[in-house]
């Protein structure tokens, strides 16, 4: 009995020293199960393999001289590299990185000691792409490859449905929020397409109200989201011009009882109505959002939502406004 335990014990030490060669040596990394790109740089690929991200040495891959093998990670995520690990029949493999502002570099060159994590000292913060090289003369077996990293905050994304409404003394912009955006930034043109000009920064909410406009002249308006890490692109453009004359009283009498009324431009009162006449016939949200100019008490904004399936009927008294 005692010389079958401690048969078993050697064979426990044995695996904990020699841990590679199964697939949990290769596992808990940012590679696990993903594909990797194959081509002659980190933009042209032409083809692709999982085999060296399967955490079994038993697969492996053949990377010519000069050829590359990367991996892109998801749009918007920014990555820091802390070790990486890697098994192949030799050792002119450099491993390489894109950052986000395009530019590239060597993260650790030749010699590399397969199989084992390796760290490295250096800051490597930004990166979208990663992968390595063979700067040899002759062919390599990889069999496994795996990066551990942390994830930075990523790059807001450009915000959507953008929408500007001309009131009569004022252009109401409203946009859908970016979920890790600190603030946005209005832009502005006389032009549809731009050039831009931007007329706001540090917006928190996700509304805007220029008042700095014209009657008779059309405003062309973009977003754009920010975080400590960078500025996203441009929304979708939208455009509208002062209305001088019509406005009026919309009415809505909720299925309750209630009787909502709002003090709306002509333009307000019929993209109220387009939505409400898309949602009968069963397309668009279903919620309506208007966002109060009046009252607004201590709030930088206030907005209210009404339901469609509570709406029982509505009206609608037009007036003209008298402008000096």
């Amino acid at each position: 009995m005692k010389k079958i335990i401690g048969f078993a014990l050697s064979l426990m030490i044995l695996f904990l020293i020699v841990p590679f060669g199964s697939s949990s040596a290769y596992s808990g990394g940012a590679l696990d199960g993903k594909v990797l790109q194959i081509g002659t740089s980190f933009t042209t690929n032409t083809s692709s393999t999982d085999l060296i991200t399967d955490g079994d040495e038993g697969t492996s891959i053949t990377v010519a001289p000069g050829q590359y093998v990367w991996y892109a990670f998801n749009s918007g995520e920014l990555a820091k590299i802390t070790h990486y690990q890697l098994k192949a029949s030799g050792t002119t493999l450099d491993i390489k990185y894109v950052r986000l502002d395009g530019t590239s570099a060597v993260y650790h060159s030749t010699p590399i000691s397969t199989g084992v994590k390796t760290s490295h000292n250096s800051t490597y913060n930004d990166i979208v792409k990663v992968g390595f090289q063979n700067t040899g003369s002759t062919a390599i077996n990889v069999f496994e490859f795996d990066l551990f990293v942390i994830f930075q905050e990523t790059v807001p994304a450009a915000p959507s449905s953008l929408i500007a409404i001309g009131m009569n003394d004022a252009i109401q912009l409203s946009w859908n929020p970016v979920s890790n955006a600190t603030n946005y930034s209005i832009k502005r043109s006389i032009i549809a397409g731009g050039p831009y000009e931007v007329i706001a920064t540090n917006i928190t909410g996700t509304s805007y109200l220029d008042s700095n406009v014209v009657h008779g002249e059309t405003y062309y308006y973009v977003v754009s989201a920010q975080n400590t890490v960078g500025n996203s692109g441009d929304s979708n453009e939208a455009s509208a011009k002062l209305i001088t004359l019509g406005r009026g009283i919309l009415t809505i009498t909720m299925s309750n009882g209630l009787e909502k009324e709002y003090d709306l431009s002509i333009p307000e009162i019929n993209a109220f109505i387009d939505w409400y006449d898309a949602k009968d016939v069963g397309s668009g949200p279903a919620k309506y959002k208007f966002i109060k100019t009046w009252n607004k008490g201590p709030f930088k904004t206030r907005t209210e939502y009404v339901i469609f399936d509570k709406i029982l009927t509505f009206d609608v008294d037009e007036y003209d406004v008298v402008t000096p």
